[in-house]
């Protein structure tokens, strides 16, 4: 395979793979609504960072310490642990009605940190991107620079879902706001309690 046709189905393949929503997607469009572009793409970037570090695991070929039992526990736990965090904090900033602002030193305020925990806490998304890297790597026998290219991809459709947020952000009054918040922190303590059920079936 010539380098430009794996490196444009690379990032087909990265949008491909970023496009269902998860724990990034709904952070990212909570974000969008409330603040616009930016404040939604700084986690898909962080999100991304995360991803590139997976690639970089199985690039120099050490997935098996994630197979560790041990290590998959702790990684369900943090994730759940971090997703809970994140939910609870986006109910309780709207019960407060402090939806739109930044409060210094809070992680959960910067978006950059918020993706990249929610990528490094997934144990799904992980798995999943060390199988897809690892799948990548061995078909295509590419140099890490072409195989990266797949983050591309999801930095890309990042850029498209925020541009989305932000416009929409327009015709969405104030007053509903609150409610995405709420609906946004339940859906991340959902997947919470879903990785405290994987955790429980992996002891």
């Amino acid at each position: 395979m010539h380098t430009a046709e794996a490196i444009f189905q690379n990032i087909l393949l990265g949008a491909s793979l970023a496009a269902p929503v998860g724990p990034v997607s709904i952070e990212m469009i909570q974000r969008g609504l409330l603040r616009g572009f930016w404040a939604s793409f700084s986690v898909r970037i962080g999100g991304a960072l995360g991803n590139f570090l997976c690639l970089l695991v199985v690039y120099y070929g050490l997935p098996k310490t994630i197979d560790h039992p041990m290590v998959q526990l702790s990684i369900w736990i943090l994730g759940a642990a971090f997703l809970f965090f994140i939910g609870l904090r986006g109910i309780i900033k709207a019960s407060k009605q402090r939806l739109l602002t930044k409060d210094p030193g809070d992680i959960g305020s910067n978006g950059l940190l918020v993706g990249l925990g929610l990528s490094l806490t997934s144990p799904v998304g992980i798995l999943w991107w060390l199988g897809m890297f690892a799948a990548v790597i061995s078909t295509e026998e590419a140099s890490l620079l072409v195989s990266s290219t797949v983050i591309l991809g999801v930095l890309l459709w990042g850029a498209v879902l925020a541009l989305i947020a932000s416009f929409a952000r327009r015709f969405v009054k104030e007053r509903y706001l609150k409610w995405v918040s709420y609906l946004g922190g339940i859906l991340l303590m959902g997947y919470g309690v879903y990785f405290v059920i994987k955790a429980f079936q992996a002891i």
